[in-house]
């Protein structure tokens, strides 16, 4: 089998995002021989992951020079490319993906983007040259691939892979599932998400006054977080039935005994907590956005339209007064297993291998 090394480039990531840059590993170092993370990230790095921290500025030409040299030194300083091994340079993210363009021209090694937060950024010329010079693009589902292809017309053709790296932490069964009565979670990404989350709400707890929900919130960073999202629930006249609450370390305890999952989202989400309910068998509603429709059909969830919380509350009510549809729900999912994890990891390499050979061409 022939062996690939991947440079995974993560300058500009920070605490919001150490946990994803920590799941993105997980996957890299099963699916590749070598992996390298050029980082100024503090993640507790696995095994099998070669940590190359760079604190310096990548801004400008001599920001460029610095870390052209800072890799060609960590990376192949003392050693030579060997001719049975297949280079990748790896990013997402729009700073991340210039900084990988540049490292992929100057070392003459392919360029692989996960594109699945880019989305968010707008176009700019800069970034439109450097995605079209990846050989490969992922995306996790056809709505986000949608959004690559629009966004940059001429790229190469993007990869549907959903990411099911994100469930490999759910260790715990659905036989282990033993639902609080009440407790419920939920989960908003932005102020829009948390005012229609609550509104929903409101209608819930009205027909079942001892349900309590927590929402779970970002230490600092991101708009909803733990500073500020109380001021919006205490505004909402809600504080007597809903608290807040930091992300535990590991995601089953976000949902372990929870009665519902309220899922509520802008447009461009991915969808990593409502996949993350759905492997541990939690009943869920949601707004139809991210891997909704694909991963996530009307079989595992209760779906609604993004920003309509009477839709939220009608069906989250709907499922509560009706046993069957709330156990048929439950009961949904399929059990993620190790063969998961190397089918996730055996799509990947070939992912790589077409980008690689595409980059030959």
């Amino acid at each position: 089998m022939k062996s690939i090394s991947v440079i995974i480039v993560a300058l500009e990531e920070n605490k919001w995002s150490e946990e994803l840059l920590a799941e993105r590993l997980a996957t890299y170092r099963h699916a590749a021989t070598s992996v390298y993370v050029v980082t100024s990230v503090p993640v507790a790095f696995s095994e099998g992951v070669t940590p190359l921290i760079y604190m310096k500025s990548i801004r400008g030409f001599w920001g460029r020079l610095r870390l052209r040299r800072f890799v060609s030194v960590s990376v192949f300083g003392s050693q030579t490319r060997e001719k049975d091994s297949a280079w990748m340079i790896v990013a997402d993210g729009e700073e991340n993906i210039l900084s990988a363009a540049y490292l992929s021209h100057v070392f003459g090694i392919p360029l692989d983007i996960a594109y699945d937060t880019v989305g968010r950024e707008h176009g700019t010329p800069a970034l439109l040259s450097a995605v079209k010079r990846a050989s490969s693009v992922r995306v996790p589902s056809r709505r986000v691939a949608n959004d690559y292809s629009a966004r940059f017309p001429g790229g190469v053709v993007a990869t549907i892979l959903p990411n099911e790296s994100l469930l490999f932490d759910i260790s715990f069964r659905l036989a282990e599932h033993i639902p609080d009565m009440t407790h419920a979670v939920g989960y908003a990404t932005d102020t829009e998400s948390l005012r229609t989350l609550l509104s929903a709400w409101r209608h819930i707890v009205n027909r079942y006054p001892t349900l309590r929900l927590t929402i779970y919130v970002e230490s600092s960073h991101g708009p909803v977080h733990e500073m500020y999202a109380p001021a919006v629930i205490h505004a909402a006249n809600l504080s007597a039935s809903v608290n807040t609450s930091l992300f535990p370390e590991q995601p089953q305890d976000m949902f372990r005994n929870a009665i519902f999952f309220l899922h509520v989202t802008g447009a461009l989400p991915y969808g990593k907590r409502l996949m993350q309910a759905y492997a541990a068998g939690v009943p869920t509603v949601t707004v139809d956005t991210g891997v909704v429709g694909e991963c996530i059909t009307a079989d595992h969830a209760l779906i609604c339209p993004m920003g309509d919380a009477a839709c939220l509350a009608k069906q989250t009510l709907f499922m509560l007064d009706n046993p069957t549809v709330y156990s048929s729900i439950r009961f949904s999912r399929p059990i993620f297993s190790h063969n998961n994890t190397e089918k996730m990891c055996e799509s990947l390499r070939s992912v790589w291998l077409r980008g690689i050979d595409f980059f030959t061409i």
